[in-house]
């Protein structure tokens, strides 16, 4: 089971920042989970959302703003920190795969904005991140055509593929489809997983893992939800054997609390 940082450790720094990737390493999370877009002067950046009110309370537009203008903000968050996280900025992709790299860490991209794919495959060439450190997280099959043509090394995950999956008549071959797009992984609403019909969720589960694709559930900090993510299986029956697949990882804002779990679970 892995244990993915959400935005860093984003209960406690303000998110995306490096500050929060920082403590997250430190906290020695599998994965750190980051959301890129692109500036106007084609500088990939880290924020989630497609502005920068929420995080540094002032509105600019991403991709309406320079990169100058936009590393000027603070990303303090002081709706939520006040004064504490003073200085921390909004990073750029660059920024954020030297410090990767210098710890030896792996990251998620997820691609907010997918023409940022060639802004961040031109950062990890001249950072010199081993592109297999990464995995690429985008939203639908059209970023994911996209994605894989730029990349090759990174394996790439589908973040919302459970509404097509439950419509297509033929499980098995809505993952052979799939895969032919360069599909390598799952990343699920962990509460929409749930909410599956039990002979989807199971089918989904099983083949998943028969085609080597991990399922990676987001985004849980609460430590009930956390034991029902460890403790699901699916059963699978073949030739008279039982096999019992699971989910491959949790993301989470609270990386500390899902390791607390995992080690009294086990």
């Amino acid at each position: 089971m892995k244990i993915i940082a959400h935005r860093g450790n984003s209960k406690y720094f303000p998110e995306n920042t490096l500050a929060s990737y920082k403590s997250a390493l430190e906290l020695e999370a599998d994965i750190i989970e980051t959301d890129i877009r692109l500036s106007s002067d084609g500088i990939a950046v880290i924020i989630h959302d497609d502005n920068t009110e929420r995080t540094t309370g002032i509105n600019k537009i991403i991709k309406n703003t320079t990169l100058t203008e936009i590393t000027s903000l603070e990303a303090s968050y002081t709706n939520r920190f006040g004064n504490i996280f003073k200085g921390e900025k909004i990073p750029t992709v660059k920024e954020a795969l030297v410090l990767f790299k210098e710890r030896n860490a792996k990251c998620i991209l997820e691609f907010k904005d997918i023409e940022a794919c060639n802004a961040v495959k031109s950062d990890i060439e001249t950072t010199d991140f081993p592109e297999e450190n990464a995995i690429i997280f985008v939203w639908n099959n059209s970023d994911l055509k996209k994605a894989f043509n730029m990349f090759k090394k990174a394996p790439i995950y589908h973040l919302s593929p459970i509404n097509d999956f439950q419509i297509c008549k033929n499980k098995e071959n809505y993952f052979k489809e799939i895969i032919t797009l360069g599909l390598k992984g799952f990343s699920v609403n962990f509460n929409a997983f749930l909410e599956m019909k039990n002979k989807d969720r199971n089918t989904f589960t099983i083949l998943a893992r028969k085609y080597k694709m991990p399922i990676f559930v987001w985004t849980i900090d609460d430590p009930e939800q956390m034991k029902k993510a460890i403790d699901f299986k699916a059963e699978d029956n073949v030739d008279g054997k039982t096999y019992i697949e699971k989910i491959s990882g949790i993301i989470s804002n609270d990386p500390q609390i899902a390791y607390d779990i995992i080690r009294k679970h086990h």
